[in-house]
């Protein structure tokens, strides 16, 4: 079973105002804590989200997509070529989640909202994502709550 350290995923403004005071976990041995199972598959998850995609230098593929649809209409093209890039992205970079289906529909109560359905063999993640949360990089309070 892989296994990885623990974040936190603290996203009040702490030492740096651009990653709020996120760190490593400690375990009760005052060792740096570990996490497997599922809760490694959902921090994986997350840290996939919370990053844009072209972000890392030397690897312009790995990111997730939603970043880029930032400031484009929700409209039912763009909401398929969304889906389609989700569902993608997740299967090739996070291959051990076994994701089998994305499904992406605009937020009838908030304009500027979408939500995102993500099916996988080890469980279902529903969440909400809207621009402000994209401008502010507010996507640690949102998938805090999945």
């Amino acid at each position: 079973m892989p296994t990885d350290w623990m974040l936190n995923f603290r996203s009040l403004q702490g030492r740096t105002t651009c990653h709020g005071d996120g760190d490593i976990v400690w375990g009760k041995n005052r060792d740096w804590a570990r996490i497997s199972g599922n809760a490694y598959l959902l921090q994986k998850l997350k840290i996939f989200l919370l990053i844009p995609k072209g972000e890392i230098i030397n690897s312009p593929d790995l990111g997730c997509c939603l970043w880029s649809y930032q400031f484009d209409k929700l409209t039912a093209s763009e909401l398929v070529r969304m889906r389609l890039e989700l569902l993608h992205d997740l299967q090739k970079q996070l291959p051990e989640l076994g994701v089998q289906s994305v499904a992406v529909a605009r937020n009838l109560q908030d304009r500027g909202a979408v939500d995102i359905q993500i099916t996988s063999r080890t469980g279902d993640w529903i969440f909400n994502v809207n621009r402000e949360d994209l401008a502010d990089v507010g996507l640690t309070d949102v998938f805090n709550s999945i």
